[in-house]
């Protein structure tokens, strides 16, 4: 691990958001259930990217994932982002 790594990471990590986040306004084009399905998807991956920072960017020794309870926690927020739409 190096600064320079880090750096790369936090650089893609927050370009990753920033694409889900210009991303929305198409997603909110499609079916309600495809809104859902596609916003699940986006928060569990955002929870992963979260993960990779609180691992301070190490992909190579530790996997950043979530649990089934961290998935579960996430869900309210995401119905109601798709609801309140």
């Amino acid at each position: 691990m190096t600064d320079a790594w880090r750096l790369v990471m936090k650089f893609q990590i927050e370009r990753t958001r920033q694409l889900y986040e210009e991303a929305w306004p198409g997603v909110k084009m499609l079916e309600r259930e495809g809104q859902l399905a596609i916003e699940a998807v986006a928060v569990f991956y955002q929870g992963i990217l979260d993960a990779i920072e609180a691992n301070d960017y190490d992909v190579f020794n530790e996997r950043a994932s979530l649990s089934a309870w961290e998935k579960v926690l996430r869900i309210p927020s995401m119905w109601w982002k798709v609801k309140a739409q």
